[in-house]
């Protein structure tokens, strides 16, 4: 477990979340490393210790444009066969 996650698991509790919620922590959790900006979100978090994880989320979005894929994929299987 990276730095990033386990700071965020101890902040973020999924206790008494709703699904939306737990979706946007899920989310949140696995998609920094995924999009390669870990080091940044961790630095976002460290900075800001009162920060929600919809505060992550706008954070994050400012970093990833859209229509960025994760590290590894190339948006192949989204591709519609001939």
């Amino acid at each position: 477990m990276s730095e990033y996650e386990m700071i965020f698991e101890n902040r973020y509790k999924k206790d008494s979340m709703n699904y939306a919620e737990e979706m946007d922590y899920l989310f949140m959790i696995n998609a920094p490393e995924q999009y390669g900006v870990e080091d940044e979100m961790l630095e976002y978090l460290k900075d800001n210790p009162e920060a929600t994880v919809i505060d992550l989320i706008e954070y994050f979005d400012g970093l990833v444009p859209d229509g960025t894929l994760p590290i590894g994929d190339d948006g192949s299987d989204l591709l519609e066969d001939d």
